[in-house]
């Protein structure tokens, strides 16, 4: 079985007082309820066993908590998570009696002691349902709806994570807990997309050229930059996301490193807005970001999607929210589409040369970072191209000129080697 790191206990803290009944399943007990003080609902959950040892979880739960579970509003592991005061008793029992008691908290729980984020409560596999309702009188009991920033906030506090809420409210496909897996797919994929662009400008900066992820560093990075889901429910059609990865990386003025990459991601919401405001900050971000933005807002016109996206994170009090439309959508695309400007950078890259054409003067270069360069060289420094070889090291000054056009969706990028220079031992 799993090593437990809790606090050791000589006896639960609270009294048993009578078993009411079980609850799953018919052939094999696995959770059942107890009364304790006050008449609140005591639950005890089969989870592991070696050898002659039953481990066990005890756990106190509100009758609100159990009526939601029991009406299909949380789930299972919604309901043990939520337990009173976010505290779980691990208890080992040998034919019947406790050898060893633990006391963890409700974000210690092992992830394989948890059921599935789906493991709602399907009434054909309850045995002494009514009997249940009936000894704790659930049946009366008036559920006050929660509001939804706090219940993202307690979500992101179990998870100890940032916690994206995509509500797809409305749209071709969307019913109250379904939704087509084209438009489900099409969503999820576009936003993971448009999260990873930003992610990876703010690691590499919006000058970065076309990024090939290998070694430990990048992966972390990468990690960073991709989302996961981990929990649908009703109501439309919810899906719960965070980011995929497994530390936090503090950086200045107490945020972390995925609470900044998201403080670019619903700024880009805030911009695009309005066009003028687009138009000015339009090069704080790459290309590579507006092009899957488009993808994103793309998706929600081509389903005639109403989606609202609600942000918050464990660490923080803040809650942030942002919501499309179909207009909505499409007036951005064409914000998009409206932009006219031009802008010339200059930056050193170091790295190799992956080809050359001595002819035209065109290049491929792939920097110590993995990122991709295109272009061509400078006039005046075309003829020492034959000169250049594939396995020195250089640092190349680059030239990039961005073009956005009206009427075009994509900006053209020009990058132009202005100098080189071989990088010696």
């Amino acid at each position: 079985m799993i090593e437990i790191r809790g606090i050791s206990l000589p006896e639960l803290p609270f009294a048993i007082k009578e078993f009411v009944g079980v609850l799953l399943f018919q052939e094999f007990p696995v959770t059942t309820l107890y009364s304790g003080d006050n008449n609140m609902p005591i639950i005890k959950e089969w989870i592991d066993c070696d050898d002659n040892i039953d481990r066990l979880f005890f756990y106190q739960s509100s009758k609100e908590n159990l009526k939601k579970f029991l009406g299909g509003k949380i789930s299972q592991g919604e309901l043990i998570r939520n337990s009173i005061d976010d505290l779980i008793f691990i208890v080992d029992e040998e034919n019947g009696q406790p050898k060893q008691i633990k006391l963890v908290s409700t974000s210690q729980i092992p992830e394989e002691y948890l059921p599935s984020e789906d493991s709602f409560f399907n009434a054909q596999n309850g045995v002494q349902t009514q009997k249940i309702i009936e000894y704790f009188d659930i049946a009366k009991l008036e559920i006050v709806p929660i509001n939804l920033d706090e219940y993202l906030k307690k979500l992101a506090k179990q998870k100890s994570s940032e916690v994206f809420n995509l509500h797809l409210k409305e749209g071709k496909g969307i019913r109250h807990g379904r939704v087509d897996t084209d438009v489900l797919g099409s969503t999820l994929l576009t936003f993971d997309n448009l999260y990873k662009e930003v992610a990876l400008d703010y690691f590499f900066g919006r000058s970065r050229g076309e990024l090939k992820i290998s070694g430990k560093d990048k992966r972390e990075k990468l990690g960073l930059s991709t989302t996961e889901v981990f929990l649908s429910k009703a109501a439309s059609f919810i899906v719960y996301i965070k980011p995929k990865h497994t530390a936090q990386f503090e950086m200045f003025e107490n945020k972390t490193t995925s609470q900044l990459i998201t403080e670019n991601l619903f700024n880009l919401f805030d911009i695009s807005r309005e066009e003028k405001k687009l138009q000015e900050n339009y090069l704080k971000y790459s290309d590579f970001v507006f092009k899957s933005y488009r993808q994103f807002l793309k998706s929600i016109t081509e389903y005639d999607i109403e989606l609202d996206i609600d942000w918050t994170d464990h660490t923080t009090d803040i809650f942030v929210s942002e919501d499309f439309t179909l207009f909505q959508a499409s007036q951005i695309i064409d914000s998009i589409d409206n932009i006219n400007t031009e802008e010339t950078d200059e930056f050193k890259v170091k790295g190799k040369f992956r080809a050359i054409n001595c002819n035209t003067g065109y290049f491929t270069f792939v920097s110590l970072d993995d990122e991709q360069y295109n272009g061509y060289f400078d006039k005046l420094i075309r003829d020492s191209a034959p000169l250049l070889t594939f396995t020195k090291l250089y640092e190349v000054s680059v030239e990039r000129k961005i073009i956005k056009e009206a009427g075009s969706p994509d900006a053209k990028i020009r990058d132009k080697i202005i100098a080189h220079y071989e990088i010696k031992e």
